[in-house]
Order: C-alpha cells, then sequence, then structure tokens
C-alpha cells in the first residue's frame, strides 16, 4: 500500500516507533545525505528518528532528511581527528534517539576525542539533548532554539494511556534534572520552560547556559552552502513532508 493511502494515526506512528516497520537496512546512501563529514567537523542536518524508522524513511520519503543512530556512528567513524565539531541543525524528534546519540558522543570522548557543537540554523526538541553533550558548545546567531515536555502518538484504552502519561512525567523531570545539570539552570526553572515550549534567541541560551558563548561572527559559517533563510526552508519543507500531522 503507498504510504499516502495509510491511514493518518498510522502515518503518524511509523515516524514515532521503531518497532512498526522491521527488517530494512539501517542506514543507506540517502540518510548519509543528512550527516556530511567535513575533516573534523560533521554536520547532522534532519530529524531525529531510530534507526528503524531511518529505513522506512529512505524507502518511502527519500526527500525527507532523518538521522539515525547508527547513521551517526558511521559518520563519527569517518573522522579520527582528536577534536571534533559537531554542527546541529534539526528540528529534534525521537527522544531515545538522542539518548543514543550521547552515548555515541560519550564513546569516543572515553577515547579522548573532545567536542565542540553548535547549534546551527534551528536546535529544537530532543536536538538541544545532543547539542549539550560538547566539551564546548557554542550556537550561532539567528538561531531558534526551543525546548518543550515529551510527547508521543499512541493508540489503545484508557489504561494504556495512564502508563504513558506517567512515563513521559517521569522523562520530562529527567530530562530536566540533567539539562540543569549541564546549564547551571535550577531545575525547576528548566520543567518551567519546558512546560511552557519555550523558545530562545541565541543570546537567551547563552544567558542560560544552554550554550558557553555564540558562535564567533569572524567564523566561517557553519555551513557556507546553507543560508540562514535556506536553513528555515529546509525546516519548512520537512515540517510538511514529515507525518506527524
Amino acid at each position: 500500500m503507498p504510504p499516502e493511502k495509510l491511514p493518518a494515526a498510522v502515518r503518524r506512528m511509523l515516524g514515532l516507533h521503531d518497532d512498526i516497520i522491521s527488517g530494512r537496512r539501517a542506514f543507506t546512501p540517502r540518510q548519509a545525505a543528512a550527516l556530511e563529514v567535513r575533516g573534523a567537523t560533521v554536520y547532522l542536518e534532519g530529524a531525529l528518528v531510530g534507526s528503524e524508522s531511518a529505513a522506512f524513511y529512505e524507502e518511502f520519503f527519500p526527500s525527507v532528511r532523518v538521522v539515525s543512530p547508527v547513521s551517526v556512528r558511521s559518520a563519527l567513524a569517518e573522522s579520527d581527528a582528536a577534536e571534533v565539531t559537531l554542527v546541529i541543525n534539526s528540528p529534534g524528534g525521537n527522544v531515545a534517539t538522542s539518548v543514543a546519540i550521547r552515548d555515541e558522543i560519550v564513546a569516543r570522548k572515553s577515547e579522548g576525542t573532545k567536542f565542540t557543537t553548535v547549534a546551527s540554523g534551528m536546535c529544537c526538541s530532543a536536538a538541544t539533548y545532543v547539542h549539550a553533550q560538547g566539551d564546548r558548545r557554542l550556537v550561532s546567531p539567528l538561531t531558534d532554539y526551543m525546548i518543550h515536555n515529551c510527547a508521543t502518538c499512541m493508540y489503545g484504552d484508557a489504561a494504556a494511556f495512564a502508563r504513558i502519561a506517567e512515563f513521559l512525567a517521569k522523562a520530562d523531570e529527567e530530562y530536566a534534572a540533567r539539562m540543569a545539570e549541564i546549564s547551571g539552570m535550577a531545575a525547576d526553572d528548566v520543567r518551567a520552560a519546558m512546560a511552557a515550549e519555550t523558545w530562545w534567541t541565541s543570546d537567551e541560551v547563552v544567558k542560560h547556559g544552554f550554550a558557553d558563548a555564540l558562535y564567533e561572527p569572524d567564523a566561517p559559517p557553519p555551513d557556507p552552502e546553507m543560508s540562514a533563510e535556506k536553513r528555515r526552508q529546509f525546516i519548512r519543507d520537512q515540517a510538511r513532508r514529515l507525518v506527524l500531522t
């Protein structure tokens, strides 16, 4: 059945749950386009999804850029630099994927690699947790940075919804605690910002401790081929294509 003929609820779930689609390749050349490696710099552009969901997008929605734990691992393996710069331009996505990417970064750190993370264009939702893992965290001017409560789509009875609500509340608390530890911001303040779905300017990101400094204005832009307007257009196009509405 063509994907556009699937029920809307099923299309939403396919973007969020790895166990819906299985048995396909976890890393393909098209997915590699969302993770470009230039020497010691790795460019992460696209929504964060599970590796099996990434295979689904590759098969049915090849124009949508997605990033999975497997593709990040492969990209990092291409660079053996002692200091890696990870440039992030992502609307966010799967929380579990952000945790798995964090673990890939931590594994490289244990081998002595230093990471600089740069939020560039858009760094939202689960992508903020990836950005937070840098030894040095930078944010480009005019970057859109957003944190909010965890969310999901599901099907089930009242008991199932009660269980997932409890799980989401726990996930919110854990995320707030970890981001508070990294940023120095009070956990209650992080929770309040998440509950309000807070969008910060680049200066506010630094002010609240989610970045150490602005990306130097006289330095080369993280991706000279993509202007700020093109970044925003990329996000708008991707939002229209993702089957999350």
